[in-house]
């Protein structure tokens, strides 16, 4: 790929040394990409293989282990559902990037070079593209699940009323708050924008 747009340098007054860079940066930020993809791909079954012990072996805990895991659990659901939407956001800011760098070299050469992110159908859509959505909202409803059973495990227990009220509320404040995140998620805005001069111009 860079050997072709060198190549095209010849007709054209494009210094080699910014375009060798902005190519060393789009492969790097395509490495990036593939490990952001790959980290999203694997909360899926992480939250399964979490959902089926959480609820499986909560029981099985002796007395005294229990209710500080009960407690704990919410707050680790909580932790790892925001890690999935920090992997979202990363995966969505290199692939706008990704889109500058295409843009901006499609522009200096004059004709489209470059084109994959930057005319991909779901360039405009949803944050972190439709498969990484698929992966947040996986993840997403399998921690509301995870609250839900962990409530009812408390809710069915010998524990005094208050505390299972308590616990209820406790585990409703947390699905607020990944909900919460979720729609921030869907109006994230990347807070620097990188664009070079003249990038978002159509090449020709």
């Amino acid at each position: 790929m860079a050997q072709n747009l060198k190549a095209g340098q010849r007709g054209h007054s494009v210094k080699a040394e910014p375009v060798d860079v902005l190519i060393e940066e789009y492969r790097a930020l395509y490495s990036v990409l593939v490990f952001r993809l790959g980290a999203m791909e694997q909360r899926v079954p992480a939250t399964a293989a979490i959902l089926s012990a959480a609820l499986g072996g909560t029981t099985l805990l002796p007395e005294s282990v229990r209710p500080m895991v009960l407690i704990a659990l919410p707050l680790v659901l909580v932790g790892f559902f925001r890690s999935t939407l920090g992997h979202a956001r990363s995966k969505h800011d290199v692939k706008l990037r990704i889109d500058e760098i295409e843009r901006h070299i499609n522009r200096l050469f004059g004709q489209r070079l470059l084109t994959f992110q930057s005319q991909h159908p779901s360039r405009d859509g949803q944050v972190a593209g439709r498969s990484g959505r698929q992966s947040v909202l996986s993840v997403y409803f399998s921690v509301l699940a995870l609250l839900a059973g962990s409530a009812f495990t408390v809710a069915t227990s010998e524990v005094a009323s208050a505390r299972i009220d308590g616990y209820i509320l406790y585990t409703a404040a947390c699905g607020l708050w990944v909900s919460i995140d979720l729609i921030r998620l869907g109006r994230y805005r990347r807070q620097h924008q990188l664009v070079m001069s003249g990038q978002q111009d159509s090449a020709g």
